[in-house]
């Protein structure tokens, strides 16, 4: 917990107050981060410039990758998170186009189960329309 608590202030990941269990504390503690703050974070991981080595930065990149075609690749990740008794769906990453990169954060109220998937059709939809992504 110690040292969770030292990376995460390290890092200033949104407000930093950990709370709640060890092993779910971002899920239903306090934590809480803005869509701003996941792109603050998330640019500084797309430039190495976060407090770890450019190699293990490279391999969360790596892992991140969840769409790749001759014209593109997106880098993302879901999350869940409850504040109070409402749920959050979030959706972030970014998208390289040839030497270019796009960083987006989405996060939404699930009220029903069905809602978690717009997380990424929406996102989709956007990069699609701001002719991101084809």
């Amino acid at each position: 917990e110690e040292q969770m608590k030292k990376w995460i202030d390290t890092v200033e990941y949104g407000n930093t107050i950990m709370g709640g269990e060890i092993d779910n504390f971002w899920l239903e503690g306090n934590l809480k981060i803005s869509a701003k703050g996941q792109i603050r974070f998330l640019k500084q991981l797309v430039n190495n410039e976060l407090p770890f080595q450019h190699k293990n930065q490279d391999i969360v990149k790596e892992i991140m990758i969840t769409d790749s075609t001759k014209n593109y690749v997106i880098h993302s990740k879901t999350g869940w998170g409850m504040q109070g008794k409402t749920e959050i769906g979030w959706f972030v990453g970014y998208v390289e186009k040839g030497n270019k990169k796009w960083i987006f954060a989405m996060n939404l109220d699930i009220i029903k189960m069905a809602d978690s998937k717009l997380r990424k059709s929406i996102t989709y939809d956007i990069l699609r329309m701001e002719k991101i992504i084809e």
